[in-house]
């Protein structure tokens, strides 16, 4: 079973984020694992979005690997895929 901290880092500082599922994170913090041998959960944020039938943003707050994974089981629609780049 490969770990987690064998993928490449995705989340390398705060900032805007997009996820498997099209829905938009803003990770405010991204902590230095003291142990590379360990896998730890250091990117911190909120996860945006609209639920259906709400015209308001709802954020739910979420820790993530810096890998982008937000589960060591399988890979989900909420797992960080790339950096997202706003349009000015």
């Amino acid at each position: 079973m490969m770990s987690l901290n064998d993928l490449p880092t995705i989340i390398d500082d705060a900032g805007t984020y997009q996820t498997r599922g099209g829905k938009t994170v803003y990770i405010h913090e991204v902590k230095q694992n003291s142990n590379p041998k360990t896998t730890s959960f250091d990117g911190k944020g909120t996860i945006s979005y609209i639920k259906p039938g709400n015209v308001r943003h709802t954020q739910e707050y979420n820790i993530w690997h810096v890998s982008g994974r937000i589960s060591v089981f399988d890979p989900c629609d909420n797992d960080i895929v790339s950096k997202k780049v706003l349009a000015l």
